[in-house]
């Protein structure tokens, strides 16, 4: 299979990277800042500059499986809650859709629910319609 990871290259995705790396899986990595130092295919990009699906369609080519790793637990300017964790999966979702990507995989957070306290946990609990 060929398998799209965002956030590969930090803690949860560069664990799995590590795991994916052993098996017969094609990996892409799609980072954003950092290097890997793995021979497959690394793909540059900035969530914060991929909110519409139009912008992730160059990055889905062949692609069967979709992990989606990328969290903050801090915000910044450009790096809302909202942009990382709901606007940017959102379009990478509908993108996948509309490239037909057979699986989606989304890693999120423990305490995501309406009664959590922290900022970080809050911005996890949304839901996706289908």
């Amino acid at each position: 299979m060929n398998v799209l990871i965002t956030g590969a290259s930090r803690f949860i995705g560069g664990h799995l990277m590590q795991a994916l790396l052993k098996t017969q899986h094609n990996i892409s990595a799609c980072i954003h800042k950092t290097e890997l130092p793995y021979d497959i295919k690394i793909l540059k990009c900035d969530y914060a500059d991929m909110l519409i699906f139009t912008d992730w369609l160059p990055l889905l080519n062949g692609i069967d499986v979709v992990i989606n790793c990328v969290g903050i637990i801090e915000e910044s300017n450009k790096h809302s809650f909202d942009v990382m964790h709901h606007s940017a999966p959102v379009a990478l979702f509908d993108a996948c859709e509309k490239t037909h990507v057979s699986r989606i995989i989304q890693i999120s957070a423990l305490g995501a629910d309406d009664s959590a306290i922290v900022n970080y946990h809050r911005s996890k609990n949304w839901q996706m319609t289908i």
